[in-house]
């Protein structure tokens, strides 16, 4: 679709197939989802448009909601929630990536996102970072089988669907998916994760990508009692579908029908925690992610490995310094991933722009939610066995499907041959 005029877009609703010219403002029909609602008569481009969205990758932003959330990139990346809730990241990490400079994204009346090529002007529906998310995607899901090979670092990750729970328990009161260390006071409708308020601030706050527009709920950690606005919540009453503390609750549900409510205990912790930023005493540039406990020194991800490769040293134990480590770019923004090639941590922002063209777009990542995880990864015995255990797995992978292929095609071959013997009895 080329050098198409904005006017011809919005005059069908849609963008990313070709279109006819805009009819006369008196006759234009309804279209989009209206249309699809309404049952009227449709552009033939447009109709053909519609056929083509539902049988192809296309992000849309549901009904009631005002913009995309992780659940969407989940259902375009292919992500299945139930057998690989581990590679969700991706999908967060996709949703908070800012546009590419030669590109912008658009909003159809019906929902449907389109993306602009600035550059040599055409549009589609196509996201203009899914082939690097989709590379991304098949390189952990070849990681995925084969850390079940290391059961030692397998048992680490958090193999639950939590952006399932988000959906399905409103008020699960648990810690923050951040840090680790406090519990949770804001929920992200976006990113479907909680945080604390110092980690919901270091990772929207100052961010230059969607997730500063990103919106958020209260948990029951982070709300007060809805009648006296003092007290931390420690009821939940269900059909009030408000928090109260004991006394509140108590006065409120002593007579009449409000017996009858059904109510659920939370629990709430008042403390509160701040890590100051310490810098590597290695390199002396990049913030400290952990301390040694043998040899009482802080250290960045990359400096940790490389004092701590060889001899007695390898036996050391380490402990999270940062709670939230901060991108190594802009330092603003908490690092959510870890740049293979560069070796650095750095937020989705910063990767984006840095990596938007040449060489650099090749580039992979990891997760860098939990630093202690990363760090069991980048463990170089841990690398060793990844590098002999991935040709393994791929050649177990290509053996799989040639026989999955062999039995297909000997039914497709049985199925032949009783419709030739059908044929020759007749």
């Amino acid at each position: 679709l080329k050098n198409l005029e904005t006017s011809d877009l919005w005059a069908a609703g849609f963008s990313g197939a070709s279109l006819r010219p805009r009819m006369d403002e008196g006759k234009r029909p309804a279209f989009g989802g209206e249309a699809e609602r309404i049952g009227t008569r449709l552009d033939e481009a447009t109709d053909e448009f519609l056929k083509e969205t539902k049988s192809c990758r296309a992000l849309q932003v549901p009904p009631g909601q005002d913009q995309l959330t992780a659940m969407e990139f989940v259902s375009y990346l292919g992500i299945n929630l139930q057998l690989e809730p581990e590679l969700t990241w991706i999908a967060r990490e996709m949703l908070a990536a800012p546009m590419p400079p030669q590109a912008a994204m658009k909003v159809s009346k019906a929902g449907v996102c389109y993306f602009h090529d600035l550059i040599n002007d055409y549009y589609t529906i196509e996201h203009p970072l899914t082939q690097r998310y989709l590379k991304v995607l098949e390189r952990q899901r070849l990681d995925l089988l084969c850390l079940r090979t290391k059961p030692s670092v397998n048992g680490l990750l958090f193999s639950q669907p939590d952006m399932l729970f988000h959906k399905q328990f409103r008020n699960l009161q648990i810690p923050c998916q951040s840090c680790g260390v406090m519990q949770s006071t804001l929920k992200c409708n976006q990113c479907l994760m909680s945080f604390c308020q110092s980690c919901a601030d270091s990772l929207h706050k100052n961010a230059l990508g969607p997730r500063k527009n990103h919106t958020f709920l209260t948990t029951a950690c982070g709300s007060l009692c809805s009648t006296c606005a003092v007290k931390k919540p420690q009821v939940f009453c269900a059909n009030c579908e408000d928090y109260f503390c004991f006394k509140c609750f108590e006065d409120m549900h002593r007579r009449g029908n409000r017996l009858q409510h059904k109510s659920m205990l939370v629990s709430v912790s008042d403390g509160d925690i701040i890590e100051p930023q310490k810098r590597c005493e290695e390199c002396e540039d990049r913030p400290a992610a952990f301390a040694c406990d043998y040899c009482l020194d802080n250290y960045c991800v990359q400096c940790f490995w490389k004092c701590h490769f060889n001899g007695h040293r390898r036996q050391h134990t380490a402990s999270k310094v940062s709670v939230v480590p901060m991108c190594n770019q802009c330092q603003n923004v908490r690092a959510t991933i870890f740049s293979e090639q560069t070796q650095e941590l750095m937020c989705t922002e910063c990767f984006t722009m840095l990596h938007a063209k040449g060489n650099r777009m090749l580039h992979l990542f990891m997760d860098s939610m939990d630093l202690l995880i990363l760090l069991e990864r980048l463990d170089p015995a841990f690398q060793e066995h990844m590098r002999r255990a991935r040709p393994r797995v791929l050649w177990a992978l290509s053996q799989l499907q040639g026989w999955v292929k062999g039995i297909e095609a000997r039914r497709n071959f049985k199925k032949r041959k009783d419709v030739v013997l059908m044929i020759q009895r007749r």
